[in-house]
């Protein structure tokens, strides 16, 4: 319960709703979620460490298709050592096939030179996607490996991957940046992530509306208007 009240903590206020309302004003949004929502616990001896919150991929694939089917697992696991980081085998793997390389990859960095997930999607031409990541654990690949090669030691890298064990709904997929970090976005998603982090003793925050302006993508979003208020 310890760890789902630091993750609500995280999550349910305004600010952070707010945030959510404006990824469409660039990464450095996305980048703030991020630095905002990151809670990192020890799971266990087989888990090691894992990661509850905003997180972004990079995807050579559309937002046409990831909007309707999410992140699939492309390789089934049959060991959590697979996925959890612990072998130290990654570093975005592209072909799933590798050591740790089986999970869905993400990053708590947009860039971070070879490390943050635009490497992988806006900066070769394909999409740096946000996912809201606040109920689903991935495991943080660099505390694991420190963990099993030098246990004991001070946990100091960062999130740049946090591999998921199972596949990642559209729903969690709020939108994606492309390589001029032009924002497409998911508004049921966006509304949704808004919805839950909005305090339940009332609020400011406005969902988006389904007579919204669009962006050049012709994907519907709210109008300056209507985003949250500060």
């Amino acid at each position: 319960m310890e760890i789902l009240s630091k993750v609500d903590w995280k999550f349910i206020n305004h600010r952070t709703a707010n945030k959510f309302m404006r990824l469409n004003r660039g990464p450095k949004v996305a980048q703030k979620l991020m630095d905002r929502t990151g809670v990192t616990y020890f799971g266990g001896p087989s888990k090691g460490y894992v990661y509850r919150g905003v997180v972004m991929r990079g995807d050579m694939r559309p937002p046409s298709e990831i909007f309707e089917e999410g992140f699939k697992l492309r390789k089934e696991y049959t060991d959590i050592k697979q996925i959890n980081g612990m072998q130290g085998g990654f570093g975005g793997d592209a072909n799933a096939l590798g050591l740790d390389g089986k999970g869905i990859s993400t990053s708590a960095y947009y860039s971070g030179g070879r490390l943050g997930a635009a490497y992988y999607g806006g900066k070769r031409g394909g999409y740096t996607y946000v996912v809201d990541g606040r109920d689903i654990e991935g495991f943080h690949m660099y505390y694991n490996k420190e963990l099993a090669t030098n246990p004991g030691s001070k946990l100091r890298k960062k999130a740049y991957e946090i591999n998921y064990p199972n596949d990642i709904p559209p729903e969690k997929i709020l939108g994606a940046y492309d390589a001029n970090k032009i924002f497409y976005p998911n508004p049921t998603a966006i509304g949704r992530s808004v919805a839950l982090s909005t305090p339940k003793h009332g609020s400011n925050v406005k969902l988006p509306m389904q007579k919204a302006a669009t962006n050049s993508t012709g994907i519907a979003f709210p109008l300056s208007g209507e985003r949250a208020n500060q």
